[in-house]
């Protein structure tokens, strides 16, 4: 739970409907740039920055400025004129958390106690897998490329897990990565250069979400096929911690600006400055308890940022951020200037609560006796630098995925087809791999899917005369013919038929992996062009052989 500034002020503009005999108010205030500006230097995290600019740009679509001012004037004439009523509802409020808390507070005997096996938790927090980052960075990253709603999406291709690094070996399934660094470090991505093939490139520096890559796809806003990208990475990891220890002995006992308030039975309470993002010297990072034996307990419910002022002081200061907010906007007659006083205001009530203090509450699945604070000390960067690969060999023909069509499209950027639908590839749920040849347009009517082959050297697409197409093994096709009975077998590479024979069923042997198909003139085993035996794992095959089943 935040604490009311942290409130975004838009929140403050719902509609009171009361008439005030008691505002006395002659608003003269201004926001200028420079105040603006002043609180953006005391916000240390640029993201909240742009999440509220993105929030007042919401809001400000949806109204107008004469309504703004009168729900300014409408909220701080109710905040004047139910001052009773309001503090009374804060401290039933205050109340309700108090009593949820008290429910939850008992005493465990020693068979009642949960414990958790949590454990050096120094290393876990400050470690060496930055090191293994970067180490498996250097030894190669890939990545798919794919086309949608006229971007490049790039997904990353290759991983390591701690035991395997991928190299340049891929199918074309895609990977998600997994890299081995603590929940607790940030990355400050930026792409440097892009090369294109054919030998172009963009030098123009791209910044990318530091929550995308490689968890996530990079959007880069071409159509070209891209070889490999530079990627600066600066890995910002903890490098140092704190820890502070307070035993039940200690209550009222304040250490490096904590202060511990209560500590019975399997309830803690202790106050802190304000946590915030991005992680700075003095976060939390982790909490450790333990029982009198010096086992560490399981944690129940908890609660952060709890209220620590008065129902009377909190009630001022809402009171006072209205007023702030009628003040302001009482003088405005364009959005741009509402959109400056909310920005400063939201910017200004942050960073108090940032500098204010805060109030945690520790439910315990036993007696607690002691706990332990993991806090951040120092924040060191890694930057690598390293050239990403796209993994999938060239083509001529790629896909392109939009909303309400498909276009397939050569390597300089021509449409050779558009389909005015979604399309899906085979897929073969045995290996799990897709096809990059067949592909079909699945209608709502199952029987009359459109079934189609791409042709990647000719780039050409042909419409097949097949009612349906299955998997026979990973190397062959089972195709069935509009309006006729029985199936015929299709080779996976090229769009040519493996037999001029149809049949009717087919099955794996009971005895081994062959393969056997039947029809009115008996039943076959199935032999490629080296004569060897075709069974549900045989990978390529160009010819078909078919010899009469002896058992």
């Amino acid at each position: 739970m935040k604490k009311f500034k942290t409130t975004l002020i838009l929140g403050l503009l719902s509609v009171m409907s009361c008439t005030s005999q008691n505002k006395s108010v002659a608003p003269q205030k201004v926001v200028t740039a420079q105040m603006v500006a002043a609180q953006e230097k005391l916000c240390l995290n640029p993201h909240k920055i742009e999440q509220i600019e993105e929030e007042i740009r919401a809001y400000l679509d949806t109204t107008s400025v004469q309504q703004i001012k009168e729900r300014t004037e409408a909220n701080y004439e109710y905040y004047l004129d139910h001052k009773t009523k309001i503090i009374s509802e804060i401290a039933a409020f205050y109340e309700q958390e108090d009593t949820y808390f008290k429910n939850k507070i008992k005493s465990y005997k020693p068979n009642e106690e949960s414990y958790t096996a949590k454990q050096n938790v120094s290393s876990t927090l400050v470690n060496n897998n930055h090191i293994a980052f970067r180490d498996s960075i250097q030894q190669g990253l890939y990545f798919n490329q794919y086309l949608e709603d006229n971007k490049s999406s790039i997904r990353a291709v290759s991983r390591y897990n701690g035991a395997t690094t991928f190299t340049e070996q891929f199918d074309n399934s895609s990977y998600r990565p997994h890299y081995p660094i603590n929940f607790d470090s940030e990355e400050d991505l930026t792409i440097k250069q892009i090369f294109y093939h054919g030998g172009t490139r963009d030098t123009t520096a791209l910044p990318v979400d530091a929550y995308a890559f490689p968890l996530n796809a990079i959007s880069i806003n071409t159509l070209k096929r891209i070889d490999s990208f530079e990627l600066e990475i600066k890995l910002k990891y903890v490098a140092k911690i704190d820890t502070v220890h307070f035993s039940t002995e200690e209550i009222g006992v304040q250490k490096n600006g904590i202060k511990l308030l209560k500590m019975k039975d399997n309830y803690v309470e202790y106050e802190l400055p304000s946590e915030y993002y991005p992680y700075h010297k003095g976060t939390l990072l982790e909490e450790i308890y333990y029982n009198k034996d010096g086992k560490v307990l399981e944690t129940g419910n908890g609660l952060s940022n709890s209220f620590i002022e008065t129902p009377e002081e909190d009630y001022n200061n809402r009171l006072n951020a209205i007023k702030d907010s009628y003040e302001y906007a009482f003088n405005t007659t364009t959005k741009e200037e509402l959109f400056k006083v909310f920005k400063y205001l939201d910017l200004r009530f942050n960073n108090e609560d940032n500098a204010s203090r805060q109030v945690n509450k520790q439910i315990l699945k036993g007696n607690v006796a002691s706990f332990t604070l993991y806090l951040e000390n120092r924040r060191d960067t890694l930057v690598l630098l390293p050239t990403l690969k796209n993994s999938a060999p060239l083509r001529n023909i790629y896909v392109h995925e939009l909303n309400d069509r498909t276009d397939f499209i050569t390597k300089n950027g021509k449409i050779i087809k558009t389909f005015p639908s979604e399309i899906s590839f085979m897929y073969n749920s045995e290996t799990q791999n897709f096809s990059d040849k067949y592909f079909y347009i699945d209608l709502e009517d199952a029987i009359a899917n459109e079934y189609y082959y791409l042709d990647q050297e000719k780039q050409m697409i042909t419409k097949l005369p097949y009612a349906n197409i299955d998997y026979l093994c990973p190397s062959i096709f089972i195709a069935s013919e509009k309006d006729k009975d029985g199936f015929k077998l299709l080779s996976k590479e090229k769009n040519q038929l493996l037999s001029d024979q149809r049949f009717s069923n087919y099955s794996a042997s009971p005895y081994t992996d062959d393969i056997l198909v039947a029809n009115d003139d008996g039943t076959f085993v199935l032999y490629d062009q080296d004569g060897q035996l075709i069974t549900i794992n045989t990978q390529k095959v160009t010819k078909v052989i078919l010899k009469e089943a002896t058992y």
